[in-house]
C-alpha cells in the first residue's frame, strides 16, 4: 500500500496487467477502509459495526432468506486459490454456489489443485442467517450496507459515496417505523447517475439495441423497481441519448454529422460526393485531381474518423451477406449513402446469399423480416417456397417438385406450363420455355439425370458427397480400352444403391457431369453408355477379344462380350460384329484357325 505509481512500475519484470492489478487491488482497499471508519463514525458505540465492510453483506438463499455472506479470505483457502479467485473478480463465497469445475477451468492461473480445493471448502459452508439485532441506528447501518453492497453486485459504484449518500434515509425510517422509499433512493443523483450510466453501457455495447424485458432483466424488481426504470429510459429519451421502437437504441451520430466535423472544406465536399456515389474519376475531374489522389483523400477521411457513426452498425451484414445496393436499402430501410460508405470502409463485402440472412437469429426479427422483404421481391412465393424469379430456378423448381422419379420432358414442359398459368406468367417472354432449346439445356443440368428419349429424373448432387463412389470405381486405372457403364453398374451394386442410381445411363450421365469438373486426362463419355479409356480402337478390342475366345459360337461371343465389357449383347450383335464377320466360318462359328494367317495381337492392358 505504501508504493507510489513510480515505485510499482519500477518493479523488474512487472507487466502493465501485472500493474493494473495492484492498482485495483490498492483502490477496493481504501474504499473498504474508508467505508468501514465510515460505519464506525456514525455509531462509535456500537462495537458490532467495527467490522470489516464484507462482514456486512447479506445475499439472499433460494428461499429468499437473508444470509450473512462470507468474504473470500474467511474460507481458508490456499493462496494460490484465493489469488485465482480475487483475480477473476470473486470476492464472497455466495458468489461461488453452484460453480462448476468446467466454470473454474476458464479461470486464469487455475489448476486441478485450486479446483478441488475450491469446490470442496464452498461445498461445506455454513452461512448464518442474518438477524437484525441492536438499536435502530445500527439496523439501519446495516440495512444501508445491505442495500449498497446488492447494488454494488449489479453497477460498479463508489460504495463510499453511496453509504454516505443514503444512511441518513434508512436512519429516517428506521426512527418512523418505516420502509424505506426506493423511490427517494433513486432520486438520489449518485444513485441516478450509477443506474443511468449502466443502461447505457448496456446499450452501447448492444450493436442493434436490446428489448425492454432484457432492460429490465438486469435488475431484480425487488432491488430496483420497474417504473424506476422506465423513468430513465424516459429522460434518457427525451435527451436525445436513445430511441425506441421495438427495441431501445443508443442515439449515435450518422456519417453525415461526421463529415460536418471535417475541418478541410475540400476533403469534406470531395469525401461526401464520394458518400453520394459519384466516381473517383468524376471527382477528381470536377477538382482537377487523378483517381488515385481522390482515393488517397477519401482514405484520410476515413482513417481520422474516431467516433462510431449509426451506419458502422451494418458492417459485419455487409462483410458476411451478399445484398445488393438495391437490396440492402429495401431491406434496412437506409439511404443510398449507407451502402455506399460500407463500400468504402469494409474491407470486403460477404458471399452469403441474403436468403441466410433471414434464418439468422443474432439479428433482430426487424431486421430479418425486412431482408425477407428484399429477398421476396426478386422470388416467387410457390406452395410457402422462396423461387427465384429467373427461368432457370422456376424450372429447377418444377423438376425438383415433380420429377424426383423418370418420366420424359414432355411431361416437364406440361408441368412448367401449368405452374406459369398458376402465377399469371402464360405469353411472360421472361419465362417462356422453347421445348426445342430447352431440352438441351435441362439435359445439361446440374441436377438432372438425362437419359434416352428424352426420359429424365430429378438428382440433386449438392447436397451429396461423390468422393466415395469416385473412389470405389477408380476410372483411372484403365487404359486404352472401353466399356459400357453398365459393366460398372453391375460390378459395384452397393455403390450404386448408395447413390441411388438405378440403370447405366445414369450412372453414365452422372459421371459425365463430375468429370467435367476434373482436371483428368484420358477418360471420355462418349455415346451413352460407353465411356472411353485413353486411344481406344474398338475393332482392335474386338478382334482382340475374339482370339481369347475362338472357336465360338455368335450368341456365346456377344454375352461373353457384355460379361467382359459391359456392352448389351443385343448391341454386340447389331453394332460389333462387322469387325469379325470374315472370321465366321459357314457354320456360323468363329474358328480359331482363321487367325493363323493374321499373326498374334497383344493382349488387352487393362481388365477390371
Amino acid at each position: 500500500m505504501a508504493l507510489d505509481y513510480e515505485q510499482i512500475n519500477n518493479i523488474r519484470n512487472i507487466g502493465a496487467k501485472s500493474f493494473n492489478e495492484i492498482e485495483k487491488l490498492k483502490k477496493e482497499i481504501v474504499e473498504k477502509e474508508k467505508l468501514i471508519n465510515l460505519v464506525s463514525a456514525n455509531d462509535n458505540s456500537d462495537e458490532n459495526i467495527k467490522q470489516k465492510y464484507e462482514k456486512a453483506v447479506i445475499f439472499f438463499d433460494s428461499s429468499g432468506t437473508p444470509r450473512r455472506d462470507i468474504p473470500l479470505d474467511e474460507i481458508n483457502l490456499s493462496r494460490r486459490s484465493e489469488y485465482v479467485l480475487k483475480n477473476a473478480g470473486y470476492k464472497f463465497a455466495s458468489e461461488l454456489l453452484g460453480v462448476t469445475a468446467e466454470r473454474l477451468k476458464t479461470l486464469p492461473h487455475t489448476d486441478r489443485a485450486c479446483i478441488r480445493e475450491i469446490i470442496s471448502n464452498v461445498s461445506g459452508l455454513k452461512f448464518e442467517a442474518a438477524a437484525v439485532n441492536g438499536d435502530e441506528y445500527t439496523q439501519a447501518q446495516k440495512g444501508c450496507v445491505e442495500f449498497v453492497s446488492l447494488i454494488n453486485n449489479l453497477i460498479p459504484t463508489n460504495m463510499d459515496e453511496l453509504y454516505r449518500t443514503l444512511l441518513p434515509f434508512y436512519k429516517s425510517a428506521y426512527e418512523n417505523n418505516t420502509p424505506v422509499d426506493k423511490d427517494i433512493l433513486f432520486n438520489q443523483p449518485v444513485l441516478r447517475k450509477h443506474l443511468t450510466d449502466k443502461i447505457i453501457t448496456v446499450l452501447e455495447e448492444s450493436t442493434f439495441g436490446v428489448n425492454n424485458e432484457d432492460i429490465f432483466s438486469l435488475f431484480p424488481n425487488t432491488l430496483v423497481p420497474v417504473h424506476t426504470i422506465n423513468a430513465v429510459l424516459r429522460e434518457l429519451s427525451a435527451d436525445g441519448k436513445i430511441r425506441t421502437g421495438r427495441t431501445i437504441e443508443i442515439n449515435r451520430p450518422d456519417i453525415w454529422e461526421y463529415v460536418g466535423t471535417i475541418p478541410n472544406e475540400k476533403y469534406r465536399v470531395m469525401f461526401a460526393l464520394r458518400l453520394q456515389g459519384k466516381t473517383l474519376e468524376e471527382i477528381g475531374n470536377a477538382h482537377g485531381l487523378t483517381r488515385e489522389r481522390v482515393r488517397q483523400i477519401v482514405a484520410k477521411c476515413l482513417h481520422k474518423k474516431k467516433i462510431t457513426v449509426e451506419e458502422d452498425k451494418y458492417r459485419k451484414i455487409y462483410e458476411s451477406y451478399s445484398f445488393s445496393k438495391e437490396n440492402f436499402a429495401l431491406a434496412f430501410n437506409t439511404e443510398g449513402c449507407v451502402y455506399t460508405y460500407l463500400t468504402l470502409v469494409c474491407d470486403k463485402q460477404g458471399l452469403l446469399p441474403i436468403e441466410r440472412f433471414i434464418g439468422d437469429t443474432e439479428y433482430p426479427a426487424e431486421l430479418r423480416e425486412g431482408a425477407e422483404r428484399a429477398v421476396n421481391k426478386d422470388h416467387f412465393i410457390i406452395n410457402g417456397i422462396r423461387v427465384l424469379k429467373q427461368r432457370p430456378a422456376l424450372a429447377d423448381y418444377v423438376a425438383r417438385t415433380y420429377f424426383q422419379d423418370e418420366a420424359f420432358f414432355d411431361d416437364f414442359v406440361i408441368s412448367y406450363n401449368n405452374v406459369l398459368q398458376d402465377l399469371g406468367l402464360v405469353g411472360d417472354s421472361r419465362f417462356m420455355l422453347n421445348s426445342s432449346t430447352y431440352q438441351n439445356r435441362i439435359s445439361e443440368a446440374e441436377n438432372i439425370l438425362w437419359k434416352y428419349q428424352g426420359r429424365f429424373r430429378y438428382y440433386d448432387t449438392t447436397k451429396r458427397d461423390f468422393a466415395d463412389l469416385l473412389e470405389g470405381l477408380n476410372l483411372e486405372q484403365y487404359t486404352d480400352v472401353e466399356y459400357s457403364s453398365l459393366k460398372f453398374y453391375r460390378l459395384y451394386p452397393e455403390l450404386m444403391k448408395k447413390y441411388d442410381l438405378r440403370d447405366e445411363y445414369e450412372l453414365h450421365n452422372l459421371l459425365r457431369k463430375l468429370y467435367s469438373n476434373k482436371e483428368t486426362e484420358g477418360i471420355s463419355f462418349s455415346r451413352m453408355p460407353i465411356i472411353a479409356f485413353g486411344n481406344i480402337d474398338r475393332e482392335k478390342q474386338v478382334i482382340e477379344f475374339l482370339e481369347r475366345l475362338a472357336p465360338i459360337g455368335v450368341n456365346d461371343f456377344c454375352d461373353a462380350y457384355e460379361a467382359e465389357y459391359g456392352v448389351l449383347a443385343r448391341t454386340v450383335k447389331g453394332s460389333f460384329l462387322s469387325y469379325i464377320d470374315k472370321f465366321k466360318d459357314s457354320g456360323g462359328i468363329y474358328n480359331t484357325g482363321r487367325f493363323a494367317d493374321r499373326g498374334g495381337h497383344d493382349k488387352p492392358s487393362a481388365t477390371i
